[in-house]
């Protein structure tokens, strides 16, 4: 788990030190790094902005989910999780906005288009580890802010530890009774992964229970593609698996991203999708093993492309330790103009100092670039689960 990996982490750093005399920015020997990308077949990319350090010290700072302004790209929103905490809201510029102390949550969500209270609002949802809950929020569009819903019933997992997190909007069912379901999914350290589907209950947000998954071990990346009704599964020590995201369409599961084949290692983190139009695009994973972000196909073959990592350069630290990750395709203003993609980091350097953990910002086509042939860069297409 991230707690040993950051201390192995820091002594391997002092050590460096002490062997070569001088670290780079980052706290890291970025040689060491570019000698591990070269054997591997591993990209490098740099940051473009960095946010703000969380308030809380040591393991913090988790996992990420962009707001996408449609009125105004450039006012777009991160909306990070502080476990210690809570929520904190930045901007591009990763200036903290508005910070939300609710608890100890973990993985944080955002899809648009959910019926409630007459509109059709843009919903975040997050695994709270102070209550065991689920939380949901919606956010105003006017300024960023996150307002906390009503609910019906509380949304309490089973599981002894809920961890992480993920909405589904059922557009693509094969049966017009399954359409345009709208769910909430949740996973335990257990292995336990729940789903509830929501509706509008009076103004008020109401879950019913609607599955339950078992996984072996500990979970707890997912992330959930509307366009095609795949839902992935991040099995920590195993590798992904793929199953549909309507409870409906059975709990088969397939691992598409085996730990013990390809050059991903324990942990298995982060999720996220990468949309493109013709149900383009690929499926990505924080590898925190080895720091490094994997790539696959989003088509049913799934087929790993190669890894990323991210470096020092421009004054930002690279990455390590990663938790969670989140892309989007969409044009974001001149500093992001084909998408952005976004990672925790475990180990945040200014220059030698070691700060607070915040989240790294990176130009998508600085990493389609890097890939030969290029990934794909498509910034008009309007994913689905952006869609206002």
């Amino acid at each position: 788990m991230k707690g040993f990996q950051t201390i192995a982490f820091l002594v391997l750093s002092v050590l460096m030190l002490s062997s070569c005399g001088s670290i780079s920015t980052g706290g890291e020997d970025e040689k060491e790094k570019k000698a591990f990308a070269e054997e591997n077949g591993f990209y490098l990319v740099e940051a473009e902005a960095e946010t703000a350090p969380v308030e809380s010290p040591e393991d913090a700072a988790d996992d990420i989910a962009i707001w996408y302004n449609t009125k105004n790209p450039e006012a777009s929103t991160i909306i990070g999780t502080n476990k210690q905490q809570g929520l904190v809201v930045y901007n591009l510029d990763g200036k903290e906005m508005y910070n939300y102390q609710v608890g100890k949550i973990n993985n944080v969500d955002i899809h648009t288009k959910f019926n409630f209270g007459g509109d059709s609002i843009t919903i975040v949802g997050a695994t709270n580890r102070t209550l065991n809950t689920i939380n949901f929020w919606k956010v105003n569009t006017e300024s960023g802010e996150l307002e906390e819903l009503p609910l019906s019933n509380a949304i309490s997992p089973k599981t002894q530890d809920v961890y992480g997190f993920t909405f589904y909007r059922s557009i693509t069912a094969p049966r017009p009774e399954f359409k345009n379901k709208f769910y909430a999914i949740s996973i335990g350290t257990d292995g336990r992964m729940e789903q509830w589907e929501l509706m509008d209950d009076g103004g008020k947000l109401k879950a019913r229970y609607a599955r339950i998954v078992k996984f072996d071990t500990q979970c707890e990346g997912l992330v959930a593609d509307d366009e095609t009704g795949n839902l992935f599964v991040g099995e920590e020590a195993v590798g992904i698996w793929k199953i549909s995201a309507l409870p409906a369409g059975g709990d088969k599961k397939e691992l598409i991203a085996d730990v013990a084949k390809l050059k991903i290692q324990p942990d298995i983190e982060g999720l996220t999708i990468y949309y493109g139009a013709g149900g383009k695009g690929y499926l990505l994973a924080s590898s925190q093993g080895n720091n490094s972000y994997a790539v696959f196909t989003r088509d049913d073959k799934n087929k790993y492309l190669g890894s990323f990592m991210i470096s020092s350069g421009g004054g930002i630290d690279g990455t390590s330790d990663t938790d969670g990750i989140d892309v989007l395709n969409l044009a974001l203003g001149s500093d992001f103009p084909d998408g952005v993609f976004i990672a925790q980091d475990g180990s945040n350097y200014d220059g030698e100092n070691l700060m607070n953990q915040n989240f790294k910002l990176v130009d998508w086509k600085e990493i389609a670039g890097q890939f030969k042939p290029w990934l794909l860069i498509d910034n008009s297409y309007m994913p689905q689960k952006v869609v206002q």
